[in-house]
């Protein structure tokens, strides 16, 4: 499955919104139908969904074409518009009543905002006005990238390029950028410059190249913590803390936070494969037993796959104690109990834990596989 943007499909409906979360897809998209439209600059025309009324676009729209077939209105910004049933409460008898020359293109631009509440917010909004297209019979553009799409879509993307990604490189790449298109297109373009006259990108060619997210990094030194790797745990560790300049904040923000989150999964995942059941579909008793953030169940495929793969390296009272390492370090950073500096308590705490994950322990052997 592909989540490029079907211009050929979009164009049969006389409204179309580009929905899709990542920046990239809806950049995409929206080129793709402007190129589809053809010369028709004269009978196409943009504005801010908060820039004029919603019957105003409807009017526009529906005005006959100078030059071309169509006349198109593309309404940027939608979510401003605020919810269609307080802006345009008849959105959906004014879309089935466009005539057939007319085309309005609303697209769900990304509000940055740090908060919350207010992204949540915007999310309802883009969500009622996807209906209120698909229910006017329009066209809704909204994928939801997946491990399997993205591997499928990065391919293509390298084949339009002159170029082939293997498909254990494009996994590797989708995992290393957390699953994010916009990510993946950028580090694709990268790796592209990077192998230059040589038409095949490889797993060796993303490791050199891609810069990985901080929840890949996690993976990576959770993953030489209890593969019982010292140097590369360390390693990683440094990379993750950024010089000592940083490592306070680091730490504090980022780096103790996400540990913390990352062992709860690789917990989640011990616990299923004791019972021998899937995370994405544990019996009653273990879904009630986990927690509704981080919840195994909810993640991706690949770190699904990833956590099983870490909880079978370990048991319960391994993971008990690695638990409580992050607590003492967490609490050494804070002042509550004796400490070295930030670096220093977190390389100890690194190191101890691949000692207690090395020490023989009766249940590991005994534990299911």
């Amino acid at each position: 499955m592909s989540l490029l943007f079907d211009a050929g499909k979009a164009l049969k409906h006389r409204a179309v919104i580009l929905a899709a979360d990542e920046s990239a897809l809806r950049a995409a998209a929206l080129k793709s139908l402007v190129a589809a439209l053809g010369d028709a600059e004269f009978d196409t025309e943009s504005v801010g969904a908060d820039e004029i009324p919603p019957a105003d676009w409807l009017a526009r729209a529906g005005t006959s074409p100078f030059l071309g077939e169509r006349r198109t209105v593309i309404v940027r910004q939608l979510v401003r518009a605020g919810s269609p049933k307080d802006a345009a409460p008849d959105m959906v008898k004014r879309l089935k009543a466009l005539p057939p020359h007319a085309l309005l293109v609303f697209v769900a631009d990304e509000e940055n905002t740090s908060d919350e509440s207010r992204r949540k917010a915007n999310d309802k909004v883009r969500g009622d006005w996807s209906k209120v297209v698909k229910d006017g019979d329009g066209f809704v553009y909204d994928p939801k990238p997946d491990s399997r799409a993205l591997v499928e879509t990065l391919m293509q993307t390298a084949k339009e390029r002159d170029r082939a990604i293997s498909r254990p490189a494009a996994q590797l790449l989708v995992e290393m950028v957390g699953e994010s298109y916009s990510r993946a297109v950028e580090e694709l373009e990268k790796l592209i410059l990077f192998v230059g006259d040589v038409d095949r990108i490889t797993d060796k060619d993303v490791k050199e190249v891609v810069l990985p997210s901080p929840d890949w990094s996690v993976f990576k030194l959770i993953d030489a913590v209890f593969g019982r790797r010292p140097n590369e745990a360390l390693r990683q560790l440094r990379m993750l803390m950024g010089g000592q300049g940083k490592a306070d904040e680091a730490a504090h923000r980022n780096i103790v936070p996400m540990l913390s989150r990352q062992l709860r999964l690789v917990w989640q995942a011990r616990v299923c494969v004791e019972r021998n059941v899937s995370p994405s579909n544990p019996p009653d008793d273990v879904r009630a037993a986990f927690p509704s953030r981080p919840n195994l169940g909810a993640e991706k495929e690949w770190q699904q796959s990833r956590a099983l793969q870490t909880a079978r390296q370990t048991d319960l009272p391994k993971l008990a104690r690695c638990f409580a390492l992050l607590s003492d370090a967490d609490a050494s950073l804070k002042g509550a109990l004796p400490g070295f500096s930030a670096m220093e308590t977190m390389e100890r705490m690194v190191l101890e834990m691949i000692e207690a994950l090395s020490e023989p322990n009766p249940t590991t052997a005994h534990s299911p596989r």
